[in-house]
Parts: structure tokens; C-alpha cells; sequence
């Protein structure tokens, strides 16, 4: 990297913490901004910040940036973009881009109107897993011929995700902070996006139904159909031990499948098991991927990876879960914008 980076971090906590020690790594400086002060002076000891500050707007005041990282709860991530975006600072956004799929429109709105489209990535960090980069290909090279069905699984107590923190004090736990399975683990919807698309209808349940002391839900349900005829299933929940993550596609010549347990790519035809590759990479390493393609947008070599409209089909899906939800209906996905 020739031009050393000034980043400004939204948000100490937990991934917060990931982004900027993988910047120092990255040979960027950094900045942060956490109305904790607890937080902020842990991050101050571990990552010798440039400056740290208790609001957005003291930041915005005292220094320029190169590009900025909101690592918020939800609730706060489209407020917080739109006041880095209007002074121009490039912005990569963890995901969700919000609580519903209207404010998310009106953001979208925003940045066409101030231009700024190519100065927006959305994080939906499992886009750069290597794994799942070539169960993509594979896809997209019909390995399998004509997919028929999908089914990804993913589970995690909630309990396990921050174990050095009560889980009722983290904003998974919190519905009016955009926590929950639905929203936070929105990646598998995405996933699903990356490798088929928009569905054309969709059928779905959202509860609560453990024993966690939380007011967001803990359980997702969902059938997307597509009109081709194939059919996907997504498990979310965050009450579930041991954790799983694991995705298997069914196809007229045969199957793939991905597990996180050994991380490899398991491609079967017939009754026998055809390829597999193996990745080894650390979980880290999607970050730091997806932190050097953000370094990219900000020096203007390449376009957002994962753009406004990937997050808006997002939260497309998030409000036609809700709807069908409430009514009990399937709902059929259009594209209204």
C-alpha cells in the first residue's frame, strides 16, 4: 500500500476491534468513535488509535478520512452513513444496511441524489470466503446441471458469541436495536442472492422460541421458490448447540455441499463422491480480503463488491419474511426499484 490510510471505525465492540487491529495490520491508521468509554479505552490500549471519540459528529469535526467503517447496531447504521457520505468519505457498512427494507430505499435514494453510489460497500463478510467464492463457480459452471434444491443451515448460541460479555447486554439480544437472527444472520439470505438471485415468492416464519432472555427473535424459518422450480430452505437460529454452518445444493447431475466443520467443497455425482477441495484459510482472512478490496474502492481501482442494491434484494426478502410471517401467506417478491 503506497498512501498510508486514515480510517475512521463507527463502533468499538467486538467487530469493530476485528477491523482495526486487521488496518494496523494493513498499515493504515485509524480512528474511533464509541459513546463507551470502557470501549474506547480498551481500544486506545491495543491499537494506539489516532484519536477516539464519544459521538460521530466530534470525529467528523476535527479530522478528514479516507474512508470510515460503521461497526454499529443496526438501528444506528443508515443515520451514521448518511453523515459520513454527505462530506464524500467512503464508506463500508457491516450488514445490515437497516431495521426495514423502507429507510433502506430512502438510503438508496440519498445516494443517487449525492452521487455517490461507488463511495458505498456493504460487509457481508462470507462473499469472501474462499469455500464458498468456489461453491459459486461451481454453480455458475452447472456442475451439477439444473439445481432442484438448497438447503443452508445455521446455528450459534447466542451465549457463545461474546463470552467475555453478558449476552443480554449485546445488541443481538436487543429487537430495537436491529438485533436477532433474521437481520444479524442475514448472510445466508445473501448467500443464497449471490449464488441464485431473487426468488420469486417466499414463505416464512420469525420467532422467538428458546429460553434466551432477549426481546429479538431467535428463529428463522424460510422457503424461497424459484421460478425455474427450484426450491431453498434456510435454517437461522441462535440458540443452537454445537454450532453448525452448512450449505448443500441438489442438482439433476448431482450434489454439492460445504460444512464449516473441515471447510471443504464435496462435489458428488451419482453415488460417488466426484471432487472435493479443501480450503484452510482462517476466518480472519475474509476480513482482511474484504478490507483490501475496500482499500481498493477507496484508491478507485474497483467498484463495490457487495453494492446498495445487494443489500436492498436483502432487505427485500427480510420484510417478505416478515409479511409472510404475519399472514401466514406466501408472498411473492417483486423488484420495486
Amino acid at each position: 500500500m503506497t498512501n498510508k490510510k486514515h480510517i475512521l471505525i463507527i463502533g468499538s465492540g467486538s467487530v469493530g476491534q476485528r477491523h482495526a487491529k486487521n488496518l494496523k495490520d494493513l498499515n493504515c491508521n485509524i480512528s474511533i468513535v464509541d459513546p463507551r468509554k470502557d470501549r474506547l479505552d480498551d481500544s486506545i490500549k491495543l491499537f494506539n488509535v489516532e484519536n477516539s471519540y464519544l459521538n460521530i459528529d466530534q470525529a467528523l469535526h476535527n479530522t478528514k478520512y479516507d474512508g470510515s467503517i460503521i461497526c454499529s447496531p443496526t438501528k444506528y447504521h443508515l443515520s451514521q452513513a448518511t453523515l459520513l457520505l454527505e462530506k464524500k468519505i467512503p464508506t463500508l457498512m457491516e450488514k445490515p444496511i437497516s431495521i426495514d427494507y423502507n429507510s433502506a430505499i430512502r438510503f438508496k435514494l440519498f445516494l443517487k441524489e449525492n452521487t455517490c453510489e461507488d463511495l458505498f460497500m456493504l460487509g457481508y463478510t462470507w462473499r469472501w470466503w474462499k469455500a464458498l467464492i468456489k461453491m459459486r463457480e461451481l454453480i455458475n459452471n452447472s456442475i451439477i446441471g439444473k439445481e432442484y434444491h438448497a438447503q443452508y443451515f445455521m446455528s450459534a448460541h447466542l451465549a457463545d458469541w461474546h463470552p467475555w460479555e453478558p449476552y443480554q447486554d449485546f445488541f443481538m439480544a436487543s429487537k430495537e436495536l436491529g438485533g436477532g437472527a433474521l437481520l444479524d444472520e442475514s448472510h445466508w439470505i445473501d448467500q443464497m442472492l449471490w449464488f441464485f438471485g431473487l426468488p420469486d415468492s417466499i414463505s416464512a416464519t420469525v420467532d422467538t422460541i428458546s429460553d434466551l432472555e432477549i426481546t429479538s427473535d431467535d428463529s428463522v424459518e424460510l422457503i424461497a421458490s424459484y421460478k425455474n422450480g427450484l426450491k431453498v430452505f434456510i435454517h437461522l437460529d441462535i440458540y443452537g448447540r454445537p454450532h453448525e454452518k452448512s450449505i448443500k445444493i441438489l442438482g439433476k447431475e448431482g450434489k454439492i455441499e460445504w460444512s464449516d466443520i473441515d471447510n471443504s467443497v464435496n462435489v458428488f455425482s451419482g453415488l460417488e463422491k466426484k471432487e472435493s477441495f479443501n480450503f484452510k484459510n482462517d476466518r480472519n482472512d475474509m476480513f482482511i480480503d474484504l478490507l483490501k478490496d475496500f482499500i481498493n474502492l477507496i484508491d478507485k481501482k474497483s467498484s463495490p463488491i457487495c453494492n446498495i442494491d445487494d443489500g436492498l434484494k436483502v432487505m427485500i426478502l427480510i420484510d417478505a419474511v416478515r409479511e409472510s410471517h404475519k399472514s401466514g401467506k406466501t408472498i411473492k417478491i417483486e423488484k420495486p426499484y
